[in-house]
């Protein structure tokens, strides 16, 4: 090829870099091995000129760094300006990537000395991006505000949807995410105009991170899952959207899916090779972690981020991993006073380096750390250096974040008013954020704060010395952490064939359990089923609905009568209660945490030995003993002092609390009682009209010797049922005889998902029928009884709403729910305290109540099916 050719070919593979960087970076590094032999240095420039672009858009930053600098050195020894100042002009964008800022500016300041007119313009743009790269943010936005009129009027689309593309960034990283997605939409444009489809896809992520701020989270993961598709098909570095979309899941509150995600990113980019993304994936992790409360994961993958980092220096990177090993310390174990040292260095490093979002959340580490030890000035002052950057950003993350650490201060201070100030702020937002249904920055999602505004709301109730503020406190901090759990799953075809392949992986997976086969292959296909079911319902996330205040104490007391209710929160390493009935409101600190949770197993290990069949008459008489110890124990620390002499208790507990044995506790012996999500959705319910039901559909499942006998009788008590036992009893017909029923009684084996309480399930005669499933009914009973193992169990997602079984459908309309706590016998006598039950139900006698006659054997011991049944919702 003549010299002509080859540099003609040279331009050609420069337009083809977003195209096929990796095609471009093997044709140029053979056109330089030639340029190098003959001595070329002209031909030479060019070719690394071109090496360098390429390699840069695969992720090789030094790669991209050594090659543009051989470019360079050969334009020098060429005597060619233009060629020297063009490569100047690419490695002042390399090196400010590799946040070597100093080194960019140089860089851009040999490309004026040297470059052309045009050179020098381009020149320009970059270094108002290098600008806002050491945050020198608003030099940045008046260089591209200058330049943008005179691209349009010189038709110059390329550089104008750099430059619009640039201004995004800058804008949404000050929280001006509006007029930021109007830039990149209009580069995104401008990109496909010119036939820069990579350019253009990068603006499609910059927008998509955008809308995720916003908290447009189904939208987001969406074009997330389009730019990685194109870009892996184009040949490109896939990571970037990858760890974004991970990110994403963190800002809409969805840790859990946030790690599992961020955990498989970390896998795949580290078999690939690519450690640097691997070590940003590793940063996700452990932020997700912690949020989780998984520590140790937390703590192990920020470590390993930073060390990367340290020894593969990417100063931003690194002071993020750095962030998250101390985020992680403090919450699991607090800081040393040193600390607040190091997070102070490394905010004024943020604020410097034009890293606003991470700034504030240094800034606020810095204050919780420093009243921690009682450092309030040095606290207060990191609190309102935060707070003013959080109200120019304008992100409800942020914001949040700012409130937290000045509520903090101010109560280690001993201001009260001040921290219920800046709470009742918080609040707001979070209840604001709700209402916007995902309009504006302050949409559903962003919510990764509420679980750390929620525990001091609960501190908060702790100090106050009025019952009624106390309790409202408390409602709030629930309402607060009900976090939207939005992935639910459609209602079409294709989520129907998922279920039903899923359902075929869970059948043969009990088979071979059962059988003694080897299920690893049958375990890798059922949770890579779960993992892209749940991927796809994201992107079709709802939010949560506003929620209802609580009514005033004379509102409230009127509806009490012979009703007392008791909330029960946790603060600290305690828990609190409030006790509310129609005379008075009392506040109560009950006991610890640790201990009433190690009380908990024991009472749970005693249950399920006592519903075993086969037991010998001293081993069953050592259950029992050992049962009622620890119900009496679990009673003293958490019934005795409220003092309870109402007919009907109203018992509102966190999830931690869910699975106690409470039919069995001394304090609530021959009386009636419920658990209900809240004090306000109890309000509510209770005074809705119900009539005795008159219809019902019983499903009895495999497995069971009772279940066909029970289910049978069951369905006798009724006017009008569907009965639904054997190879009959399957998903789909459930499912559909579900919305058109008052009652619906489920006697079949049950498990509860402590990882994902939302794949929860109940075993029908063709496979598992999910919690999931049971999202899809457009309506559920009134009345709902699962004589099902663990169906009473619930779990939390991201803040304090209850899931699982039970949980689920109160939110969905059923009114009152009759559950298991843990195992229950497979015996005549839960077969006739159902039977009584229902029987009771069509009388007009609430569940409550009915348990509550056969709560007691005849000699005054609780019986085994008594002790492990509650009912939740109105009772």
């Amino acid at each position: 090829m003549s010299y002509a050719g080859t540099v003609d070919r040279l331009a050609e593979l420069a337009a083809s870099i977003g195209r096929d960087p990796a095609e471009a970076a093997r044709q140029a590094r053979e056109i330089a091995n030639h340029a190098r032999n003959s001595d070329d240095w002209g031909l030479l420039s060019q070719a690394q000129a071109v090496l360098g672009r390429a390699l840069r858009n695969l992720g090789e930053i030094e790669l991209a760094a050594d090659a543009l600098g051989e470019a360079v050195t050969a334009g020098e020894q060429a005597g060619d300006d233009e060629l020297a100042a063009d490569a100047h002009l690419a490695l002042a964008g390399v090196t400010s990537i590799a946040g070597r800022w100093p080194q960019a500016f140089a860089h851009l300041d040999e490309v004026d000395r040297l470059g052309s007119k045009e050179l020098r313009g381009t020149a320009e743009l970059q270094r108002a991006v290098v600008c806002r790269d050491v945050g020198q943010v608003d030099e940045a936005l008046r260089l591209l505000a200058r330049a943008i009129p005179r691209l349009r009027r010189e038709s110059r689309w390329l550089d104008l949807a750099r430059v619009l593309a640039n201004r995004g960034n800058i804008r949404a990283g000050g929280g001006q995410l509006t007029a930021a997605i109007a830039d990149y939409e209009e580069s995104e444009q401008l990109f496909l105009r010119v036939g820069q489809e990579f350019s253009a896809l990068q603006a499609r992520h910059d927008l998509a991170c955008s809308l995720a701020n916003m908290g447009d989270l189904p939208r987001a993961l969406q074009l997330f899952d389009e730019v990685t598709a194109r870009f892996v098909e184009l040949g490109h570095d896939a990571s970037v959207p990858i760890l974004s979309r991970a990110e994403a899941l963190l800002l809409g509150g969805l840790s859990a899916d946030a790690l599992t995600f961020s955990q498989d990113a970390a896998r795949r980019l580290r078999a690939e090779g690519n450690h640097s993304a691997a070590a940003q994936a590793l940063v996700a992790v452990a932020e997700a972690g912690r949020l989780e409360g998984d520590y140790a994961t937390a703590l192990t993958a920020a470590q390993c981020a930073y060390d990367w980092f340290a020894s593969n220096p990417s100063a931003g990177w690194q002071r993020a991993a750095q962030l998250e090993v101390m985020r992680a310390h403090y919450e699991s174990e607090g800081l040393a006073v040193g600390a607040v040292d190091e997070l102070e260095q490394m905010a004024e490093a943020l604020s410097q380096a034009g890293d606003m979002r991470t700034e504030i959340h240094a800034r606020c580490l810095a204050a919780l750390a420093a009243s921690g030890h009682g450092q309030l000035e040095r606290g207060a002052r990191q609190a309102a250096l935060a707070t003013g950057l959080a109200r120019r950003m304008r992100l409800l993350q942020t914001r949040l974040a700012s409130h937290h650490a000045t509520a903090t201060v101010r109560l280690a201070a001993g201001d009260l008013a001040g921290a219920r100030c800046e709470l009742r702020q918080a609040l707001d937002s979070l209840d604001a954020a709700r209402q916007l249904r995902g309009a504006g920055d302050a949409g559903t999602a962003v919510l990764t704060q509420a679980r750390s505004i929620t525990a001091l709301t609960g501190h908060i109730a702790t100090l106050e010395t009025q019952p009624m503020r106390a309790l409202a406190w408390m409602e709030r901090a629930r309402h607060a952490g009900r976090v939207s759990q939005p992935a639910a799953p459609p209602v079409d075809d294709d989520a129907a064939a998922d279920f039903s392949r899923l359902r075929t992986v869970a059948v043969d997976l009990r088979r071979a359990e059962i059988s003694g086969e080897p299920t690893e292959e049958l375990r890798r296909r059922h949770a890579e089923l779960e993992h892209s079911m749940r991927a796809e319902w994201l992107k079709r996330a709802q939010p949560t609905q506003a929620i209802d205040r609580l009514p005033r104490l004379v509102v409230l007391k009127k509806m009490l009568d012979d009703v007392q209710i008791v909330s029960i929160s946790l603060a600290g390493d305690r828990f609190i209660a409030v006790a509310v009935d129609a005379r008075r409101a009392r506040s109560l600190v009950l006991g610890d945490v640790a201990e009433i949770a190690t009380t908990t197993q024991r009472a749970d290990a005693a249950l399920r030995g006592l519903a075993k069949s086969g037991n010998g008459s001293s081993i069953a008489s050592a259950r029992q003993r050992a049962f009622t110890t620890a119900v009496a124990s679990l009673d003293a620390a958490l019934l005795a002092n409220v003092r309870i002499d109402a007919t009907h208790v109203v018992l509102v507990v966190p999830a931690e609390l869910h699975a106690l044995p409470w039919g069995a506790m001394p304090s609530l012996s021959g009386r009636s009682f419920t658990l209900a999500p809240s004090v306000s959705w109890w309000i509510e319910r209770a005074q809705e009209v119900s009539a005795p039901p008159s219809s019902a559909l019983v499903v009895a499942g495999p497995g069971l010797a009772e279940a066909e006998s029970e289910a049978t009788r069951v369905a006798a008590c009724y006017r009008k049922s569907t009965l639904l036992t054997g190879p009959s009893a399957t998903v789909a017909k459930v499912a559909g005889a579900m919305p058109h029923h008052d009652v619906v009684h489920f006697v079949a084996h049950g498990r509860f998902r402590h990882d994902n309480p939302l794949w929860s399930t109940i075993e029908m005669a063709d496979g598992q029928l999910t919690v999931y499933e049971l999202e899809r009914l457009a309506a559920v009973p009134s009345t709902v009884v699962l004589a099902s193992c663990e169906s009473g169990v619930s779990g939390t997602r991201g803040g304090a709403q209850l899931h699982g079984l039970a949980g689920t459908l109160l939110s969905m309309g059923a009114r009152t729910i009759v559950a298991a706590i843990g195992a229950l016998p497979d015996t005549a006598e839960t077969r006739n305290t159902m039977v009584r039950l229902h029987r009771d139900l069509v009388s007009s006698v609430s569940a409550s109540a009915s348990l509550a006659r056969q709560h007691s054997s005849r000699d005054g011991a609780p019986s085994v099916t008594a002790a492990g049944l509650v009912t939740l919702g109105v009772g």
